[in-house]
């Protein structure tokens, strides 16, 4: 699996290619190329929060573990 950080180079390399699609196409919102660019985006975008969200969540029990009983 990939890690946040392989993701985090990924999603940059993603958004540089929309960028640069978005200036070459003659009507961005309808081209097919640009959309396919723009979904890349939000997938990876989707995945880099869930892996973070994941960290956190894990965070939060160990700190529960290691903190004792919390009411």
């Amino acid at each position: 699996m990939a890690t946040a950080a392989k993701l985090k180079e990924h999603l940059q390399k993603a958004k540089k290619e929309l960028d640069e699609e978005s200036k070459k196409a003659e009507d961005p919102k309808n081209s097919p190329d640009v959309r396919q660019r723009k979904k890349k985006f939000k997938r990876l975008t989707r995945k880099i929060a869930s892996i973070a969200y994941g960290e956190k969540v894990a965070a939060d029990k160990m700190k529960k573990k290691k903190g004792g009983d919390a009411a």
